[in-house]
């Protein structure tokens, strides 16, 4: 679950709708399927997108910190796009970046859709790919 702690769009004025924006969000993540793996790891998100609320179109790329209850960290790029006909909504991918700690040589990847649940709130369904180090 997330929450959208900014979100400041500039206007570009080719289009009505049209905007370029930057946004930070925080949450908090629970693996669903019972494994450890990001359960209760604490997330601060980044990102920048171009939008046109108008045409429902869209893109946008962020940067993901993950902390684990050990204080142990994972960093994520995330790419997305704008789902049509569903405001708000996206889909994308995450690759990693880094990891510290026990995630030092981590590789991971996941594909996500996010769905808004309430103004400034919304959760993430990932489905994760993930080689942990040492194993």
């Amino acid at each position: 679950m997330y929450y959208t702690v900014k979100w400041e769009p500039i206007e570009v004025g080719d289009e009505e709708g049209h905007v370029l924006g930057v946004a930070e969000y925080r949450g908090i993540v629970s693996n669903m399927e019972g494994k450890a793996f990001g359960d209760g790891w604490v997330v601060r998100a980044v990102s920048l997108s171009d939008t046109n609320a108008r045409t429902e179109t869209g893109s946008g790329l962020g940067y993901v910190e993950a902390t684990d209850r050990d204080g142990d960290k994972c960093y994520f790029r995330s790419d997305y796009n704008r789902a049509k006909g569903k405001p708000w909504q996206t889909d994308g991918k995450l690759t990693t970046l880094k990891g510290t700690g026990k995630y030092e040589g981590i590789k991971a990847r996941a594909t996500w859709k996010s769905y808004v649940v309430a103004p400034k709130q919304f959760y993430l369904d990932h489905e994760w790919e993930v080689e942990l180090p040492g194993r």
